[in-house]
């Protein structure tokens, strides 16, 4: 049967008023922050509106030694990437460009992870619980009859069927927003298995990013592991092919790491101090700098002493 989300306050069709704090209750059951409204001004000057949840509070961190044991060291890898996004598990943001983004690595709607993602939620024997209307058909995702999966239908984002069920607009917070950010926020901190694929998603993210790296011809052969996780990094921020001069200059190069760092810090000058925080910390403990990339292998390889 499934669950009944009040919303706190109701939206409806449509609110741009800033810094309301959204509660929801499942079943009558006690409140939960779902997120604040908060504007994003634009270059072009265009004011968007939506939702950002980056409050541990009642949330859940990640740690890499909950889920060593099933993805070995690449628990490890994705973590300074991890920390860089926030580590929360219900990180949320639905304010900017990329709609509707959720989870400690930022799956973004209208990319494959997020998909990926949501696809084997809908596996989960309760995901009726929480999607009523979303379904999986032949691998895709539905909403009644409607294949949500058929990709924007005209120039903008927001024309992707996914995307619009997610958050319709950018320039007020929608009830079908809230709404679904209330499902995921609940689910997620409720749930080990809806945190466990997020971690599994993530770590297939980025082997994907090292086997991309490998076809673009990247010179990632023998390249110890932090180097390799500063690349994945990039790839995930700015997109796998969007900075491939770039990272094949700095990875060339007789000391990669500030290029990367600089490349990393284009969007948000800051996220290349938290994600060297956590590295250095990583090296501290011995858990970085020990291995190095083995193309043939396909993995990460010990470094012999």
């Amino acid at each position: 049967m499934s669950k009944r989300f009040d919303l706190t306050p109701d939206p409806g069709a449509g609110d741009s008023t800033l810094h309301v704090v959204y509660h929801g209750r499942v079943d009558g059951g006690p409140a939960f922050k779902i997120g604040t409204s908060v504007k994003y001004d634009e270059p072009s000057g265009t004011r968007l509106v939506g939702l950002v949840n980056e409050d541990p509070a009642a949330g859940v961190l990640y740690s890499a030694e909950d889920y060593e044991p099933e993805f070995g060291f690449w628990a490890r890898a994705i973590e300074p990437t991890v920390w860089a996004e926030g580590r929360i598990f219900h990180t949320l943001n639905t304010y900017d460009l990329g709609y509707f983004t959720f989870g400690f690595i930022q799956f973004a709607v209208h990319a494959s992870d997020f998909r990926t993602w949501l696809r084997q939620l809908l596996a989960l024997p309760n995901a009726s619980d929480f999607f009523p209307d979303l379904s999986l058909k032949d691998g895709r995702i539905y909403s009644g009859v409607t294949n949500l999966e058929t990709g924007p239908q005209g120039e903008e984002r927001s024309s992707d069927p996914l995307v619009h069920y997610f958050n319709p607009s950018l320039a007020s917070v929608d009830h079908s927003e809230v709404l679904n950010a209330a499902r995921l926020v609940f689910w997620t901190n409720s749930d080990p298995a809806v945190r466990r694929l997020q971690v599994e998603v993530g770590v297939q993210l980025f082997q994907r990013y090292i086997n991309t790296a490998n076809t673009l011809g990247l010179p990632i052969q023998g390249k110890p592991d932090i180097i390799c996780a500063a690349v994945c990094d990039v790839m995930h921020e700015h997109g796998e092919r969007s900075r491939t001069a770039q990272l094949r200059a700095a990875i060339s190069s007789p000391d990669p790491m500030p290029q990367l760092y600089r490349i990393m810090g284009d969007y948000d000058p800051e996220r290349p101090n938290r994600f060297k925080a956590r590295v250095e910390q990583l090296q501290a403990a011995g858990v970085f700098g020990g291995r190095r990339w083995n193309v043939a292998a396909n993995n990460f390889e010990t470094i012999a002493a």
